[in-house]
């Protein structure tokens, strides 16, 4: 494999270090949408338009996603906390970006809540993926705007 030494290690953290899943995550259809992914999350926060990662997002792998991007907000997480041992090195600049431009309490609010989208999608049977996906993003939309009163966190 002819891919950085970065986005070797990245798939191997995201497969929690399984070398087989890791190789499967670097082949085209995947590695690129998660590229795509995070394409648009640096677009999103640039514009502040969450409702454009609906189109990467609403895909039958939107559980995988939805874990990609929730390994992207923690890594977040761990950058305002100093830490440099994070799961997404190969895209150093958009957590470095993320970092700067979410408060910690939004990011956890936004991570969190990601997980639970995650985890209605994979166990409510014949739940509406683009209607989850939509009223989720618009809700990390308005957690981002000045005076919202997040939800209480019990972690």
């Amino acid at each position: 494999m002819s891919l950085p030494q970065e986005s070797l290690l990245t798939a191997l953290r995201l497969c929690a270090s399984a070398p087989a899943a890791a190789l499967e995550l670097l082949q085209e259809p995947l590695w690129t949408a998660r590229q795509q992914l995070c394409q648009a999350l640096a677009a999103t926060l640039a514009s502040g338009d969450w409702l454009a990662l609906l189109p990467i997002l609403n895909h039958e792998q939107a559980a995988v996603r939805l874990h990609w991007l929730a390994s992207l907000l923690v890594d977040a997480q761990k950058r305002q906390q100093g830490i440099t041992l994070v799961s997404n090195p190969d895209v150093w600049p958009l957590l470095e970006q993320l970092a700067h431009s979410l408060p910690a309490v939004r990011l956890q609010a936004i991570a969190h809540d990601v997980c639970t989208c995650r985890e209605q999608l994979l166990n409510v049977v014949g739940v509406n993926r683009e209607l989850l996906l939509t009223e989720r993003l618009l809700r990390w939309e308005h957690y981002l705007q000045p005076g919202t009163v997040l939800p209480v966190s019990h972690l």
